[in-house]
């Protein structure tokens, strides 16, 4: 599958939820996610690369879904299967992988538009 990055335009997630909010309930969401899993902080940048101030500050920039977030940064750091990445984050195949493609094309136009 090849991924389109564009400079100008981010795709929307087209998830069966609500569009994503801004503020705390992004965070909310994340630590909502934490403790469900009961992930300590070491846990945390074990499965996601980076603490979760990064995670905080990188939501603040992506019009994203968290959750969606969550998944790209986990496919980034430790790039499993797809039946061990929607084990972990508890969902079907076909959305793991449709949303990890959204986390990363969001994730690209954010650097691209960064180096720019």
């Amino acid at each position: 599958m090849q991924l389109r990055l564009s400079l100008h335009a981010t795709p929307r997630p087209r998830l069966n939820h609500p569009p994503p909010v801004r503020g705390t309930e992004f965070m909310d969401c994340v630590r909502e996610f934490v403790t469900k899993k009961k992930l300590s902080k070491r846990e945390f940048v074990a499965s996601f690369g980076v603490r979760i101030d990064v995670v905080e500050e990188l939501l603040s920039r992506l019009e994203c879904d968290a959750i969606v977030v969550l998944m790209g940064l986990h496919f980034l750091k430790c790039y499993p299967t797809e039946k061990d990445g929607s084990r972990f984050f508890e969902c079907g195949r076909e959305s793991w992988r449709s949303r990890v493609t959204i986390a990363l094309t969001v994730i690209g136009n954010l650097f691209f538009s960064l180096v720019r």
